[in-house]
């Protein structure tokens, strides 16, 4: 998974009026969640991310927007939070990890 800036996004979104949309939503989630991490990755990498998350984090600590295929099982997505320090832990795993399902610690608690 590589991280990427909103300037690449943008680029990566051309042409906008295909993604108005996504970015309106985005501006109305950064207004509440105003840390994100867009990411640029395999589906299998996202699915396995959105399920780690769901398994250490309350629901809505995170929010999340899919952007688009930019390729056969690759795109990018954004990841929102409330809070700096669970957006250093995000921005740490999708750039030091990567792992499948069945490498979760299912007896850690939620933090």
């Amino acid at each position: 998974m590589k991280i990427h800036t909103v300037e690449i996004l943008e680029e990566v979104l051309e042409p906008k009026i295909y993604y108005v949309q996504k970015l309106e939503e985005r501006v109305n989630i950064l207004s509440e969640y105003p840390y994100s991490i867009i990411a640029e990755g395999l589906y299998n990498e996202f699915d396995s991310l959105d399920s780690w998350i769901a398994h250490h984090y309350e629901a809505d600590t995170i929010k999340n927007i899919f952007y688009r295929k930019t390729g056969y099982d690759y795109g990018f997505a954004e990841y929102f939070t409330k809070e700096k320090s669970i957006e250093e832990k995000l921005r740490f795993i999708f750039t030091n990890s990567y792992f499948e399902r069945r490498d979760f610690d299912w007896e850690s608690k939620r933090h």
